[in-house]
């Protein structure tokens, strides 16, 4: 695969890069693929904006460790393989992402984006400090889009044009910075875009193997029980359960400390009816928190004044 693309030219929080051998630059001491089993605790998300990604690598590395270690092959120096399941996408109308039977092998290298001011740090979503699996499965991803079909494709354009760019033009107005370019961003750009609950579920799939569902929160007339049972039972069961926050209701609106809006999350236990939560930076975990405050930020707020929100997880 090439480079996946990322630069500067969409949404403002991409800094200046370089492409470098960042797990074997100090070759006396690499960065290995695997330190000991794969944990949520090893993906931390940087720069781009692709916490959707990172939270669920996350989850899967935490529930399913070996489908992370059965995903990376190393068959050369610095060159990889990585295989993801392939699958039938999940929708609104049909929310469940199937895998099909088939896998697809991406080979890349080890070359990642470094920070031209910073080169210890990578921009891209993983921070390649003690282990690669990462970066390496975070870059594949990025890569997908090397291989998409003309129809796949030309959907992905017209949601650019549609829903992203107005945002991303916004973002770059607000710089002081000139328009976006036309053609729809894509590689780590593209991921930098953020990602929905069916897009979470589809990883989930190609990560596991396993049948991923998009399920709507339990809300106040099914009872808080029924939320709190519903994420303990999947957590019990060993299946990653992912969330995401609501947007501001209002400009400058303040979140409780450790919960940002607009930002995926991965559910991590149910104890004494508080509910934990894992921020995919790797720090700045919101509090446990009760129902209530659940309901009131991880769902959005609709124009007619009802609430809904939707969760990720194996089916």
């Amino acid at each position: 695969m090439k480079p996946p693309e990322i630069v500067g030219d969409y949404y403002t929080n991409i800094p200046p890069t370089a492409q470098d051998r960042y797990l074997v630059r100090d070759q006396a001491n690499p960065v290995p693929v695997f330190d000991g089993s794969p944990t949520r605790d090893q993906a931390a998300q940087g720069t781009v904006g692709d916490c959707g990604i990172v939270a669920t690598l996350g989850a899967v590395a935490e529930h399913r460790p070996d489908a992370i270690k059965d995903a990376i092959k190393q068959v050369g120096d610095g060159e990889y393989e990585i295989a993801l399941h392939d699958i039938t996408e999940a929708t609104p109308a049909a929310p469940v992402a199937r895998p099909t039977g088939d896998i697809t092998t991406y080979r890349l290298n080890d070359e990642l984006p470094v920070r031209t001011d910073t080169p210890t740090q990578p921009p891209a979503g993983i921070q390649a400090e003690s282990c690669g699996w990462p970066a390496l499965i975070e870059k594949a991803i990025a890569a997908e889009d090397q291989t998409w079909d003309a129809a796949t494709k030309a959907g992905w354009e017209q949601a650019w044009t549609t829903w992203h760019k107005p945002a991303v033009d916004q973002d770059r107005a607000n710089a002081g910075l000139g328009a976006s370019p036309d053609d729809p961003p894509m590689g780590y750009n593209r991921l930098d875009l953020g990602s929905t609950a069916y897009q979470r579920a589809d990883l989930l799939a190609k990560l596991t193997g396993e049948e991923a569902e998009v399920r709507r929160i339990p809300g106040e007339r099914q009872g808080e029980q029924a939320l709190l049972d519903g994420f303990r039972d999947q957590l019990s069961a060993g299946k990653p359960v992912l969330v995401g926050t609501r947007g501001l209701r209002v400009t400058n609106e303040r979140l409780p400390d450790g919960i940002y809006a607009g930002h995926a999350y991965e559910v991590t236990k149910v104890e004494n009816d508080k509910i934990h939560i894992r921020n995919p930076w790797g720090y700045d975990h919101p509090d446990p928190m009760d129902a209530k405050t659940f309901w009131e930020y991880y769902r959005r707020y609709n124009q007619d004044g009802t609430r809904g929100g939707y969760y990720t997880t194996l089916k």
